[in-house]
């Protein structure tokens, strides 16, 4: 990963990443590689390349499991991370059926499901709404006891 503030410095750091990459007889794959940018003028941004070829701006990029969404301020998506957390936990639960106990089942409901939940929230600086948004672990509960969103009682 290539950061900088400055494009004339970022289009160095490119030249030089292409440049060490053929000295070691490696190839640079620029097909493969994808710029993102934040701050006020994401809309008018100039053309990067290496190796004559140009490097595609993209708004969205996924690293180290999160998405970063390209804007003025940073921004994460969290409807992968949230739509990931109901797999894992549609997952368990369709392999759980033979479980009666549901003591056995929520300690291994949280320690698999939970982590993808709250994943990328120690290194990011969330907004109040995301924080409080407990919606997918309270629907985990909900499929559990099967209740329904609107039911005061079990279906």
């Amino acid at each position: 990963m290539l950061v900088s503030a400055f494009l004339t410095v970022l289009q160095d750091m490119l030249q030089r990443v292409h440049r060490t990459a053929s000295d070691l007889l490696l190839e640079f794959n620029v097909d493969k590689s994808y710029g993102i940018a934040f701050g006020p003028n994401v809309g008018n941004l100039p053309s990067l390349s290496a190796g004559g070829k140009t490097l595609n701006w993209c708004s969205t990029v996924k690293y180290l499991r999160v998405y970063l969404v390209s804007g003025r301020h940073l921004r994460i998506d969290f409807d992968a991370v949230k739509q990931k957390f109901h797999s894992a936990c549609n997952c368990l639960l369709s392999n759980s059926h033979c479980t009666n106990k549901l003591i056995q089942f929520l300690p291994s409901q949280e320690s698999y499901c939970i982590p993808i939940l709250t994943f990328a929230f120690t290194g990011l600086r969330a907004n109040a709404s995301q924080t409080r948004d407990s919606v997918s672990w309270d629907n985990a509960y909900r499929k559990i006891y099967l209740y329904n969103r609107r039911e005061l009682g079990p279906s």
